[in-house]
């Protein structure tokens, strides 16, 4: 799984948000299980969203992806200070090319914030 920088503090937690909602829409996610131990707390989720047709994606139409998702959250207090996404770029490379015979590279990787 790639690793990509780590956004921290508001404002780097919403420009990633403004960036992510220029390559999809819709995001839904559905909770399948969640553990927690001391601080952490670990997620399983599926994030179903809509793909966009734009320069940025490079995609002719729109079109539904479902991700598995792995969550690792570190909670201090009433707040969540780390958190983590998991998830298989190869899955979302094989929807990409279900739905348009093509991949696009800006969606693979993992978030660290």
């Amino acid at each position: 799984m790639p690793a990509r920088d780590k956004v921290r503090g508001r404002d780097g937690i919403l420009a990633e948000l403004k960036s992510q909602f220029r390559l999809y829409r819709d995001c839904r996610c559905k909770l399948m299980a969640i553990a927690a131990k001391g601080y952490m707390v670990l997620t399983e989720r599926r994030d179903k969203v809509i793909m966009l047709a734009n320069d940025l994606t490079g995609f002719d139409h729109e079109f539904e992806i479902v991700v598995s998702v792995m969550g690792a959250l570190e909670v201090k207090g009433d707040r969540i200070v780390a958190w983590r996404d998991y998830w298989d770029p190869a899955d979302i490379a094989a929807q990409v090319r279900h739905n348009t015979g093509t991949q696009s590279a800006s969606l693979a990787g993992s978030r660290d914030e």
